[in-house]
């Protein structure tokens, strides 16, 4: 049977994590009660002319988002990271991250929809893009502009995945699936994408009339009301029970990565390439930060030896560092006073 909304059956590949089970996934509280206070922005996932079937996308796409969002509110990632994340990823002050990109990329078919398996594979292997760096405008007038054709018609540019690259290099995408029981629970510790069927009201709540069955990708934001986020109108909704959803929800997560302190030798000239850049010293575990000119003589000095009865400057070990790793070493000036 074809399906409606655009999401195929769940996969639950053996090597998948599960909830509760031995995962990697580090349990941090970020919800008291759902997510519903830290919605994303509202975006369709049709148009004038045509469907998408990208929900499975759209709606993991939302649950990252507010993941995300809700770790920069609480300070879960670094300095580093949290700018990197503005300056690449925000649109009108929210995360958002490129729908079209995730649904053409990860091989959603068009009349059929995707796997939220396949997507979750393609994001983790290949990184995400801005939702302003591949736009696309539902709302043209125009029959032979606003097309499915034309909107499928898609490939990253070099620069855009130069974005996704450095994203996969500071954050992991992680998922995990979940039973049903322990949707309020996990709830607590990301968001979690939900399957239904849709859409189908009465008395101003939603149900699905073939009960734990799946179409459609939507993310979970109050378990304790039954209230999902959607990509039609209107945006909330509220479902009947909890027989409404297909059994298993997967939990999204943007994690960021533990950097290990870099190794470097001793007297090496050290650059910061991030942030507001500089230049320090590295010995035994510190880095000496002082007058750049200071710096680079007494790197210099400390890297000449005697040949033949002259000094000669051997060239000496450089290293460059990201702000995140530079943060990671104590900072000393020339006369060993700790800044």
């Amino acid at each position: 049977m074809k399906n409606i909304n655009g999401t195929l059956q769940p996969i639950i590949a053996p090597r998948s994590f599960v909830f509760n089970g031995a995962t990697n996934i580090p349990k941090i509280l970020l919800f008291e009660d759902g997510c519903l206070d830290f919605l994303p922005e509202e975006e369709w996932q049709l148009g004038t002319y045509f469907d998408t079937y990208g929900c499975a996308s759209f709606s993991f796409n939302n649950c990252l988002e507010i993941d995300g969002i809700r770790r920069i509110d609480l300070k879960l990632y670094s300095d580093d990271n949290i700018k990197f994340l503005k300056e690449n990823f925000m649109v009108n002050g929210k995360l958002n991250f490129s729908d079209r990109d995730l649904v053409v990329l990860s091989g959603t078919d068009p009349q059929w929809g995707n796997d939220s398996w396949s997507i979750f594979e393609f994001s983790r292997k290949n990184g995400l893009i801005c939702e302003s760096d591949a736009p696309w405008n539902f709302k043209d007038r125009d029959p032979k502009i606003n097309t499915k054709e034309n909107y499928y018609n898609y490939k990253r540019t070099a620069e855009n995945q130069k974005k996704a690259d450095e994203l996969l290099k500071r954050f992991e995408i992680k998922g995990e699936w979940v039973a049903r029981e322990n949707w309020l629970e996990a709830s607590k510790y990301g968001v979690v994408q939900v399957y239904t069927r849709a859409w189908y009201e009465r008395n101003g709540k939603y149900y699905n009339p073939i009960p734990n069955s799946s179409g459609h990708g939507i993310t979970l934001v109050k378990k304790s009301e039954q209230k999902i986020f959607d990509q039609y109108n209107p945006f909330v909704k509220q479902m009947e029970r909890d027989e409404d959803f297909y059994p298993y929800g997967f939990k999204l997560s943007l994690i960021e990565k533990t950097m290990t302190k870099p190794t470097i030798e001793n007297n090496a000239l050290v650059q910061l390439v991030s942030g507001l850049g500089g230049f320090g010293l590295y010995l035994d575990g510190k880095i000496l930060v002082d007058d750049v000119d200071k710096i680079m003589a007494t790197f210099i000095v400390r890297n000449t030896i005697i040949v033949n009865g002259k000094k000669r400057f051997m060239g000496g070990a450089t290293a460059t560092l990201q702000q995140a790793e530079w943060d990671m070493f104590d900072k000393y000036n020339l006369k060993m006073e700790k800044l």
